[in-house]
């Protein structure tokens, strides 16, 4: 069991990562198409979430933590892109509108839904964890099969 400090050292570096990635994906988005980076974005997820659910080691668990963070990085700005990308001018305002309003419902909701339905003993946060790496894995192939259309 990690005191609350160290937590907040793990949480640190998975936030760190976040914006460091975050920060070079513009570089990255020289190379590869928006869709390509979504997809990387959500295997980050799935690995992250899939190495949580496997390990047990606090320091495994942290690393597992920092994947998912490349993760949020990828995803936040180029999703923003994509976004701008697809949308007319003249809808893009009501686009990111809809956009923001469902990430910061889901920011709010998602960690009460998440440690209830963790909490219960039929799903478990073993099965939570395992459950969103299928999900986040199902999410980039959605992506890369969105990318040839």
């Amino acid at each position: 069991m990690l005191s609350p400090v160290l937590i907040g050292v793990v949480l640190l570096a998975e936030e760190g990562t976040s914006t460091a990635t975050a920060a070079t994906s513009g570089r990255l988005a020289q190379h590869l198409s928006n869709d390509r980076l979504i997809a990387v974005g959500f295997v980050c997820y799935g690995i992250g979430f899939l190495a949580t659910w496997f390990v047990s080691a606090s320091l495994a668990v942290a690393g597992a933590l920092i994947i998912v963070g490349a993760g949020i990085g990828l995803l936040l700005p180029t999703v923003e892109a994509a976004v701008s990308e697809r949308v007319p001018a003249e809808y893009r305002a009501g686009a990111f509108s809809l956009r923001n309003s469902t990430t910061f419902t889901g920011r709010a909701t998602g960690p009460v839904t998440f440690a209830g339905l963790a909490g219960t003993e039929f799903v478990g946060y073993g099965g939570l964890l395992l459950a969103a790496a299928v999900v986040a894995f199902g999410a980039a192939l959605v992506a890369l099969l969105s990318e040839s259309q």
